[in-house]
């Protein structure tokens, strides 16, 4: 494989990791709103419709999920930033840099 085949491999890898981290904050997103506008915290927020919490309740993730999903994200950021590294300058071009992949401000 080469280094840029690489790169864009832990690319790929880097998005699906932030977008299982985008579906379990989505999931606890919807219990926080829902808690915070029964609690009257948050009077002006709209309620999620009861099948929406009542799903991401049935989603809830363990902490084992949150913590590997954690986990996982942050092995993938490395994992760009090295395989980066790798790709020499001259192979660079038409290829995102790690800079402008959101890798540390998630």
């Amino acid at each position: 494989m080469s280094p840029a085949d690489a790169y864009l491999e832990a690319v790929a890898k880097f998005e699906r990791a932030s977008a299982r981290i985008a579906a379990l904050s989505g999931v606890v997103g919807v219990v926080r709103r829902a808690t915070a506008v029964r609690e009257g915290v948050d009077e002006d927020g709209e309620e999620p419709d009861a099948e929406e919490v009542e799903r991401a309740l049935k989603d809830w993730p363990s902490g084992a999920e949150i913590g590997a999903a954690l986990q996982a994200w942050d092995e993938a950021v490395g994992a760009v930033h090295s395989a980066w590294e790798e790709v020499p300058s001259g192979l660079r071009r038409g290829l995102r840099p790690p800079e402008e992949i959101q890798t540390r401000e998630e």
